[in-house]
Protein backbone atom coordinates (compact mmCIF):
# COMPACT_ATOMS: atom_id res chain seq x y z
CA UNK A 1 0.00 0.00 0.00
CA UNK A 2 0.95 3.60 -0.63
CA UNK A 3 0.11 6.57 1.30
CA UNK A 4 0.30 10.00 0.00
CA UNK A 5 -0.88 13.30 1.96
CA UNK A 6 -2.02 15.61 0.44
CA UNK A 7 -2.47 19.46 1.18
CA UNK A 8 -5.66 21.48 0.69
CA UNK A 9 -4.12 22.87 -2.74
CA UNK A 10 -3.91 19.24 -4.13
CA UNK A 11 -6.52 18.14 -2.96
CA UNK A 12 -8.39 21.15 -4.39
CA UNK A 13 -6.72 20.99 -7.66
CA UNK A 14 -7.23 17.07 -8.65
CA UNK A 15 -9.07 17.05 -11.68
CA UNK A 16 -12.11 14.69 -10.77
CA UNK A 17 -12.87 16.61 -7.76
CA UNK A 18 -13.04 20.31 -9.58
CA UNK A 19 -15.23 18.54 -12.29
CA UNK A 20 -17.51 17.61 -9.48
CA UNK A 21 -17.47 20.77 -7.10
CA UNK A 22 -16.98 24.28 -6.87
CA UNK A 23 -13.42 25.60 -5.12
CA UNK A 24 -15.21 26.53 -2.62
CA UNK A 25 -16.94 23.10 -1.64
CA UNK A 26 -14.04 21.09 -2.10
CA UNK A 27 -12.33 23.33 0.57
CA UNK A 28 -14.77 22.86 2.75
CA UNK A 29 -14.84 18.69 2.40
CA UNK A 30 -10.95 19.31 2.59
CA UNK A 31 -11.80 20.71 5.91
CA UNK A 32 -14.53 18.00 7.07
CA UNK A 33 -12.17 15.35 6.11
CA UNK A 34 -8.89 16.41 7.58
CA UNK A 35 -11.13 17.12 11.02
CA UNK A 36 -12.37 14.10 10.92
CA UNK A 37 -9.15 12.48 10.32
CA UNK A 38 -7.82 14.30 13.49
CA UNK A 39 -10.83 13.36 15.26
CA UNK A 40 -10.87 9.48 14.82
CA UNK A 41 -6.88 9.52 14.85
CA UNK A 42 -6.72 7.52 11.35
CA UNK A 43 -5.83 8.75 7.75
CA UNK A 44 -8.09 9.11 5.01
CA UNK A 45 -7.97 7.32 1.76
CA UNK A 46 -8.05 9.68 -1.18
CA UNK A 47 -10.37 8.80 -3.17
CA UNK A 48 -11.76 11.64 -5.55
CA UNK A 49 -14.44 9.13 -7.32
CA UNK A 50 -15.87 8.23 -4.02
CA UNK A 51 -16.02 10.91 -2.52
CA UNK A 52 -17.85 12.51 -6.11
CA UNK A 53 -20.16 9.64 -5.58
CA UNK A 54 -21.20 9.98 -1.74
CA UNK A 55 -21.09 13.79 -1.46
CA UNK A 56 -23.09 16.26 -3.89
CA UNK A 57 -23.23 20.22 -3.76
CA UNK A 58 -26.67 21.75 -3.92
CA UNK A 59 -27.73 25.31 -4.13
CA UNK A 60 -30.73 25.72 -1.51
CA UNK A 61 -33.38 25.69 -4.44
CA UNK A 62 -31.49 22.42 -5.16
CA UNK A 63 -32.17 21.61 -1.81
CA UNK A 64 -35.54 21.87 -1.81
CA UNK A 65 -36.21 20.26 -4.93
CA UNK A 66 -34.52 17.12 -3.48
CA UNK A 67 -35.48 16.95 0.08
CA UNK A 68 -38.27 19.55 0.55
CA UNK A 69 -40.09 16.45 1.09
CA UNK A 70 -38.68 16.24 4.80
CA UNK A 71 -40.26 19.21 5.72
CA UNK A 72 -43.38 18.73 8.15
CA UNK A 73 -46.32 21.08 8.38
CA UNK A 74 -45.05 24.23 10.07
CA UNK A 75 -41.69 24.04 9.20
CA UNK A 76 -39.63 26.70 7.48
CA UNK A 77 -37.50 25.82 4.22
CA UNK A 78 -35.03 27.82 5.84
CA UNK A 79 -34.97 24.86 8.26
CA UNK A 80 -34.27 22.08 5.69
CA UNK A 81 -30.20 21.89 6.43
CA UNK A 82 -30.99 21.29 9.82
CA UNK A 83 -33.59 19.02 9.56
CA UNK A 84 -31.44 17.51 6.77
CA UNK A 85 -28.55 16.87 9.77
CA UNK A 86 -31.25 14.22 11.23
CA UNK A 87 -30.42 11.86 7.80
CA UNK A 88 -26.93 12.28 6.51
CA UNK A 89 -23.92 14.91 7.31
CA UNK A 90 -24.49 18.07 5.44
CA UNK A 91 -21.63 20.95 5.64
CA UNK A 92 -22.52 24.51 4.94
CA UNK A 93 -19.79 25.54 2.02
CA UNK A 94 -18.54 29.09 3.63
CA UNK A 95 -18.41 32.46 1.84
CA UNK A 96 -21.19 31.04 -0.53
CA UNK A 97 -24.80 29.47 -0.54
CA UNK A 98 -24.12 25.81 -1.40
CA UNK A 99 -24.09 22.69 0.69
CA UNK A 100 -22.90 19.64 0.45
CA UNK A 101 -24.75 16.62 1.36
CA UNK A 102 -23.80 12.88 1.92
CA UNK A 103 -26.19 10.32 0.33
CA UNK A 104 -28.10 8.44 2.21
Amino acid sequence: MIIETLNKSQFVGNETIRESFTYEAAGALYDWFSDWSEEVGEPIEFDPVGFRCEWSEYSFDELMTDYGHLLEDGQEPEELPEILENHTTIIKVPGVQSWLVAAF
